[in-house]
């Protein structure tokens, strides 16, 4: 029997003609082509669709109305406090992950022996799903059986229990506190990993020129950051701007809207008031803020590219 023989990719590419090369190139990405497609394409153009209808989901007949359910939404004091609400959760949400992350980054490559049993802490927040993070904070943050009023209430800093989740001045805010605590971990391992890149040299360089250890994070670390400081605001951005299960678990959006954003009105509106044509227009807001971060987010790696190369 004769021997098999094993056809590299290289000789592949030589044997099949360059037309064929093309075909087969088509061929193997049509697969992901149309998942996106179907997927991503076709829901949002049938978003724009709908969004010109009064469409109702126990209406089976409905009509075209143009840019009425625009301007009924836009025109809504609960759109007006969910987009305020959606700006407070997704700025003050990022500040928070960022400045804190940073930090927990510069410290935990500071040489402590327990840095490493911190390093592997950290990441609880990170593996664990949304669902578990909302529950487990909803049920500590209960007013009358959760463990954060019963210890400042044991130390004195409470006189009475206080319905955090439950109050509009700070429903949102706890949320916040959630979704930060979180993405932190995420922010503070790239930070890490890119100052363990740092060369040595430089930090003994600056040891030797009498450098503090301030300084030596303000002119050496710092500047070096800027690439995982950039990249991590902008995912921090879209990962809490369509976060929908944090607020929704411990929530609901409520008390009366003060802790609403777009995704769980979004979904409000889609799906348990059925007023499908109102939910796309508010989806398509968020489907343009993520657009629009998605352009900042690819003009920021091409100037890094730039600089790399």
């Amino acid at each position: 029997m004769g021997q098999t023989k094993n056809i590299t990719i290289e000789q592949l590419g030589e044997i099949i003609s360059p037309v064929a090369k093309n075909w087969l190139a088509y061929a193997l990405i049509l697969p992901a082509l149309g998942w996106v497609l179907l997927f991503v394409i076709y829901p949002v153009f049938y978003s724009i669709q709908i969004s010109f209808y009064n469409m109702h989901l126990l209406r089976p007949v409905y009509r075209f109305v143009g840019l009425a359910t625009y301007h009924r939404v836009l025109s809504s004091k609960v759109t007006s406090q969910v987009l305020k609400n959606t700006l407070i959760w997704v700025g003050g949400g990022t500040f928070a992950t960022m400045v804190i992350g940073v930090w927990m980054g510069i410290f935990l490559s500071m040489n402590y022996k327990v840095n490493r049993f911190l390093a592997a802490i950290i990441l609880i927040p990170w593996i664990l799903p949304d669902v578990i993070c909302g529950g487990l904070w909803k049920w500590m943050f209960h007013s009358e059986l959760g463990v954060i009023n019963a210890v400042l209430m044991q130390f004195g800093i409470l006189k009475q229990a206080i319905p955090f989740l439950g109050q509009p001045s700070t429903a949102l805010f706890i949320c916040m506190f959630i979704i930060v605590w979180r993405l932190v971990p995420f922010v503070a391992l790239i930070t890490l990993a890119t100052i363990q890149s740092i060369p040595l040299q430089l930090f003994e360089a600056a040891e030797i020129d009498g450098a503090s250890g301030w300084n030596k994070i303000r002119y050496i670390t710092l500047p070096l950051l800027k690439y995982p400081i950039t990249i991590g605001t902008v995912l921090s951005l879209v990962w809490i701007l369509q976060n929908f299960t944090i607020v929704w678990v411990t929530t609901k959006g409520g008390p009366m809207y003060f802790s609403e954003v777009i995704t769980t009105y979004i979904y409000k509106l889609s799906f348990i008031k059925y007023k499908v044509s109102e939910g796309a227009v508010l989806g398509l807001l968020g489907v343009g803020f993520i657009f629009i971060i998605t352009l900042i987010y690819l003009k920021i790696f091409k100037k890094f590219w730039l600089e790399e190369t």
